[in-house]
């Protein structure tokens, strides 16, 4: 009797373990299917009209990953990237789609965009409009930015509280000088070239005149590029958009105070939503009629998910590999372009023998040369399969953007691309004073002169200055050499044009340093004519680095976990303008924690029009 009692007992274990081991292997398989899945459920209506509201920067490359957007929304707060190209999917695809209707514009939380990017987007609503489908533009209000897009839609509304602020293009960064001197901290720095301005706020408590010259001049170019453009889709001259900014304040007197008058009147708006039903007009506007609900809108995120990835089907491959954010040593960082993990992708695509040809997009102001320098020579030995490179420049790809890029067999820049700024520098801080104000003295010995002549709490040695100094003249001379062979001009030439000066596009392709002024879609399509394909026949394949399987769990179980846990314990976080203040005080001494030492030599340009 006992024995059957053991085997009952054993076999209810085995078969309980059994149907246990069977549950959790079907829902790991259910788990793997819905994190693998292709896209999210999403269905709409057989008419509607496409949201294309713009959140946050306007970016080539996300800086922050899934799950950090996934908890910005849970939040409730405004993403903090956009894609261009999924923006400029979205609108092509919304062209040829019977379904959409129109574009309700939306641009409230559009942040920060370069000028190029604005453009490409802004080229993709003209051509939506060819197909007579309208764009109507709400606002509360318009930032510069948000204008430039908004002048492109057929009508542009404003809330009767509402303005529209455009101040033209600066460049107002912080100096540090007499803060590091009241810290006791002694800014060691190195560099060649006029007009490398990087290491100026350590040293300096105001703007160098070079720096002034150069940045005014790019600036300008800017500006005009601007004006011309918003000019043109509104029906103003450029002179009369900068006699309006510049008398701002003395015109708006006119209008007792009220902007909105003011940018109707200018004919900045088409018109201003005072006592106006908003449903009765968007109606009108897009051609509604009752069996319509204007509550019918799909945002484009939601509206892109739709459309599959795969572009290549059987067809001849293009490579794109996008590099956005400053160069750095070391493996991959959101937000940044790391030596080696880029290195690695395009080692992915030598290998690879269906790619015929490889387009870099550049969107980075710089960084680190040893970074730039081994992913130069790792382009070189793609070229040395003997398929074509072709470099598509961004709103920037200056200093080290250009070290990664000078080697293409062509290399394209929209014309409003900031270039050049070929120089190299270094920061050295050192806290001598710092730390004898505190009433610390260091002190010791070592077997080598250089022994301590590095050492943060001392003073810099004059043997590691002197070396560091070499380091900084042999930087600078294997970046001109590399620029004039690459560039097929001479040392003087090169120099000549070189010394750390910024250039806008349409200048630096009088110089040499561009091929070709145009879009991603432009080099792209240079690329496969160079790989002999004819007829744009092929497929772009984005090579990047693939998410692993840890990472889509957590993002899915941050799906299903997250909601309840923002419920629970509310999450605080600080406005996006402020946020925005707080990087620009700091940027330039973020750098200061990443160069130091002596590999911290840096071809970096803090360039950045705001």
């Amino acid at each position: 009797m006992f024995m059957r009692f053991l085997r009952f007992i054993w076999s209810f274990v085995d078969i309980t373990t059994r149907i246990f081991q069977f549950f959790l292997i079907l829902t790991f398989c259910v788990l793997f299917f819905i994190i693998f899945s292709s896209a999210d459920n999403i269905s709409v209506p057989e008419a509607f009209i496409l949201n294309l509201n713009l959140n946050g920067n306007i970016v080539d490359d996300y800086s922050i990953d899934d799950i950090d957007r996934f908890i910005s929304t849970a939040q409730g707060l405004p993403v903090s990237e956009t894609r261009l190209r999924d923006v400029i999917k979205a609108i092509r695809y919304a062209k040829s789609d019977e379904r959409v209707i129109g574009i309700s514009l939306r641009t409230d939380t559009l942040a920060s965009a370069g000028l190029s990017k604005l453009q490409d987007i802004a080229r993709e609503l003209s051509s939506f409009k060819e197909s007579g489908k309208p764009i109507i533009s709400i606002g509360d209000y318009y930032t510069q930015n948000q204008y430039y897009l908004a002048s492109h839609a057929n009508k542009v509304y404003l809330n009767p509280f509402g303005f529209i602020s455009m101040t033209g293009y600066s460049r107002f960064i912080p100096y540090y000088k007499s803060s590091l001197d009241i810290f006791g901290v002694d800014a060691n720095v190195w560099a060649i070239g006029e007009f490398k301005s990087f290491v100026e706020p350590y040293v300096r408590d105001s703007m160098s005149d070079n720096d002034k010259y150069s940045s005014l001049i790019y600036l300008n170019a800017l500006w005009s590029e601007y004006k011309n453009d918003v000019g043109l889709q509104r029906g103003i001259s450029p002179d009369e958009i900068q006699k309006l900014i510049d008398n701002y304040a003395l015109v708006l007197e006119e209008f007792n105070g009220d902007n909105g008058k003011l940018a109707l009147a200018t004919g900045l708006v088409d018109l201003v939503l005072d006592d106006i039903n908003l449903n009765e007009l968007l109606d009108k506007d897009f051609g509604i009629d009752n069996a319509l609900d204007i509550s019918n809108r799909v945002n484009f995120n939601d509206y892109l998910s739709l459309f599959s990835n795969d572009e290549t089907r059987e067809r001849e491959k293009i490579a794109v590999i996008t590099l956005s954010g400053a160069i750095i040593d070391g493996n991959e960082s959101l937000g940044a372009i790391s030596g080696d993990s880029t290195i690695s992708l395009i080692k992915r695509a030598s290998k690879d023998q269906e790619i015929k040809a490889l387009v870099i997009r550049v969107d980075s102001p710089g960084g680190s040369v040893f970074a730039s320098d081994a992913i130069l020579k790792e382009l070189v030995r793609f070229q040395k399969t003997g398929r074509p490179l072709v470099v598509s420049m961004s709103s920037i790809a200056a200093s080290g953007g250009y070290w990664i890029s000078m080697s293409a067999d062509e290399i394209w820049a929209s014309p409003t691309t900031l270039t050049g700024s070929i120089g190299v520098g270094a920061v050295i801080p050192t806290f001598n004073d710092t730390v004898g104000k505190l009433g610390i003295t260091i002190d010791g010995i070592g077997t080598t002169k250089l022994s301590g002549q590095l050492d943060p709490a001392r003073q810099l040695g004059p043997d590691i200055k002197n070396i560091m100094k070499q380091n900084i003249e042999f930087s600078y001379k294997s970046f001109i050499e590399n620029v004039a062979s690459y560039r097929e001009k001479s040392l003087d030439e090169v120099d000549n044009f070189s010394r750390g000066r910024v250039w806008i596009a349409s200048d630096a392709i009088g110089l040499g340093l561009v091929d070709k002024l145009g879009s991603l879609d432009d080099a792209i399509n240079s690329a496969a004519v160079i790989a002999g394909i004819a007829d744009e026949d092929f497929g772009i394949v984005n090579i990047s680095n693939n998410e692993s399987f840890t990472d889509r769990l957590s993002l899915f179980l941050m799906k299903s976990i997250y909601p309840l846990f923002n419920r629970i314990i509310p999450q605080a976080e600080l406005p996006i303008i402020i946020d925005n203040m707080i990087n620009e005080v700091f940027l330039p001494g973020v750098t200061i924690n990443s160069i130091g030492g002596l590999k911290g030599i840096y071809s970096i340009c803090l360039c950045d029009p705001s």
